[in-house]
């Protein structure tokens, strides 16, 4: 089976202010609550901690995520995706973009996917 997850970057590292981040707020929403899901996105986890010591990662499923509307209260930017098929290179792939986000075009803000009040 194949498995994925999707990364999102939010806080202040990617805010575009003048304010200086002192780490990387990464999340990262896997598809299902199984074992296998979750097992996939704790390795995520680790191998981008190992890529990104300054990294503060969050794990959520989908269905956490929409309960939660994260992405949209946090103003999370979408990175990337990462699949156990090709996953060295997707993991690269992904944390280059997130050293790199504040000059990345590509990493524009996730769009409001409803209407919600954020506290």
């Amino acid at each position: 089976m194949i498995e994925t997850v999707k990364i999102y970057g939010f806080g202040t590292y990617f805010s575009r202010t003048r304010l200086t981040p002192n780490d990387i707020d990464v999340l990262i929403v896997h598809e299902r609550v199984d074992l296998s899901s979750i097992n996939f996105a704790i390795a995520c986890k680790r191998a981008l901690i190992r890529l990104l010591p300054e990294a503060h990662i969050t794990l959520l499923s989908e269905t956490e995520e929409r309960q939660l509307t994260f992405i949209n209260c946090s103003q999370a930017h979408s990175i990337g995706q990462i699949t156990n098929i090709g996953f060295d290179k997707q993991l690269a792939n992904v944390a280059s973009k997130l050293v790199g986000a504040r000059q990345i075009p590509g990493s524009e803000r996730v769009e409001a996917r409803v209407s919600v009040k954020c506290d």
